[in-house]
């Protein structure tokens, strides 16, 4: 695991609790660490250490909306909401989107490796893979069914920087209220110098 991770994400919780951001008091509590890697292991992934530390912190957060059995996604809501556009899924949403990206007919190793995991979603616009074959800190690769042809380099280096990036913007003010629920935050890309703005647009 990134020694850096931890850290980040006990920062990144307390700047959400300090702009009254809805997700921190809809936190789930963390999964057993050991109970993440068995997960892991029988959906064929390996156990990474910053994937199971991310769902440790907390799996994702508590939703008025039902509860999604099949398909990709999850409802989005200001409550799974970290900083726009990027919501947390369950560990349970994360494996059932990639079961679901892995069946896709155009599914092919070279397009979408078996080792990516979703670790942030979007409304639409992709997904925050984790590749949990990394040997060291977990790359973050953008999951865009539109533009998946066009394999880039990662959006992040790991989860810590993803978590430190994103206690930037609220630390510095570059977000706004959010369109759909003003009590979360979203970046507020305008405004967003060029090393951030991968956190909007990819």
């Amino acid at each position: 695991m990134s020694r850096d991770l931890l850290p980040a994400l006990a920062l990144l919780e307390g700047r959400l609790h300090e702009c009254g951001a809805p997700i921190a008091a809809a936190f789930r509590p963390g999964l057993d660490a050991e109970a993440i890697r068995e997960a892991l292991v029988a959906e064929g992934l390996a156990a990474h250490d910053d994937v199971v530390a991310w769902w440790s912190w907390h799996d994702g957060a508590e939703v008025d909306a039902p509860v999604v059995e099949s398909g990709p996604g999850m409802f989005w809501r200001g409550e799974n909401m970290l900083v726009g556009p990027w919501h947390m899924p369950t560990l349970a949403d994360a494996l059932r989107t990639r079961r679901w990206n892995l069946e896709l007919e155009w599914s092919e190793p070279d397009l979408l490796p078996a080792s990516w995991l979703p670790v942030a979603m979007t409304d639409g616009a992709g997904e925050l893979c984790a590749d949990t074959a990394a040997a060291g800190p977990a790359p973050l690769h953008i999951l865009d069914h539109e533009t998946l042809w066009e394999r880039s380099a990662p959006q992040f280096e790991s989860l810590a920087e993803f978590a430190t990036l994103l206690v930037r913007v609220l630390d510095e003010g570059l977000v706004v209220p959010d369109a759909m629920d003003p009590r979360a935050r979203m970046v507020d890309f305008p405004r967003l110098p060029r090393d951030l703005r991968r956190l909007g647009t990819w």
